[in-house]
């Protein structure tokens, strides 16, 4: 479906890890590659990623 940028934003960045709301984000149009991946990967782990690493591409 299609989702405002603040909720995009939102479920991203600001909300805890939700599997329905990432399976939402995934589902919009345009989402980009590296985005997508981001949210295959909160889906297969379950949680979001360090902070540090969705800055830095550093691991903890």
């Amino acid at each position: 479906g299609n989702l405002s940028v603040k909720r995009a934003i939102d479920i991203a960045f600001n909300e805890p890890f939700s599997e329905e709301n990432t399976l939402i984000l995934l589902s919009s149009p345009g989402l980009s590659t590296s985005w997508t991946r981001t949210m295959q990967n909160r889906l297969i782990n379950k949680t979001i990623e360090p902070f540090s690493f969705r800055l830095f591409k550093q691991k903890p």
